[in-house]
C-alpha cells in the first residue's frame, strides 16, 4: 500500500514539474517551424488609411511574412488576432485602427486565424481577438478580449 502511494506522489511530482516546464518555456517567444520549400508566395491583403497626407498601412500577417514584418522590424509591433465571423473582433477592429492611424511609432499587423493556423498555434491563440505586443522579436504582453482604445494605449506604452 505504502509502495503505491510513493508511486502515486512521485508521478504527481513529476507532472508538476513538466507542466511548471511547459508553463515557462511557454512564456517565451516561441520559434516559428520550419518553412517548406513551397514558393507560392501569398498574397498580402493591406487596409489603408489617411493622417494628415501620410499613408498608414495595417498588413495581414503570414507565416511567410513573419520573418520580415516582425523580425525585421525596428518599430514595436502589436498584432490583432482575429477571426471574419468574430464579433467582438468586429467591434475591436476600428479601435485598432484608430490607434494605428495616431502611432506612427507602431507597426500594426493583423492575423486571420482561419487562414494563418500555423501563425495562430505559434503564438498560442485560443480566442480571439487577442492582442500581442512584440518589440525586437520579443513578446512583451499578450491580452484576450476587446480593450477600449484607451487600455490599447497604455498596453503599448507599458
Amino acid at each position: 500500500m505504502k509502495t503505491i502511494i510513493k508511486t502515486i506522489i512521485i508521478i504527481l511530482i513529476i507532472a508538476g514539474v513538466v507542466w511548471g516546464a511547459t508553463y515557462i518555456v511557454g512564456t517565451k517567444t516561441p520559434q516559428l517551424p520550419a518553412k517548406s520549400n513551397d514558393t507560392t508566395e501569398k498574397s498580402s491583403d493591406e487596409r489603408k488609411t489617411k493622417k494628415n497626407a501620410d499613408e498608414i498601412v495595417i498588413k495581414e500577417l503570414t507565416y511567410d511574412s513573419y520573418d520580415t514584418e516582425v523580425l525585421g522590424s525596428q518599430k514595436r509591433i502589436i498584432i490583432d488576432f482575429y477571426a471574419t465571423w468574430c464579433e467582438p473582433c468586429k467591434k475591436y477592429s476600428p479601435i485598432i485602427e484608430e490607434v494605428a492611424k495616431e502611432y506612427d511609432n507602431i507597426k500594426v499587423l493583423k492575423v486571420d486565424v482561419d487562414k494563418e493556423p500555423k501563425l495562430a498555434e505559434y503564438f498560442g491563440i485560443n480566442a480571439m481577438p487577442t492582442t500581442v505586443v512584440m518589440e525586437n522579436g520579443e513578446v512583451k504582453s499578450k491580452t484576450l478580449g476587446v480593450m477600449s482604445k484607451e487600455k490599447l494605449i497604455d498596453l503599448i506604452n507599458y
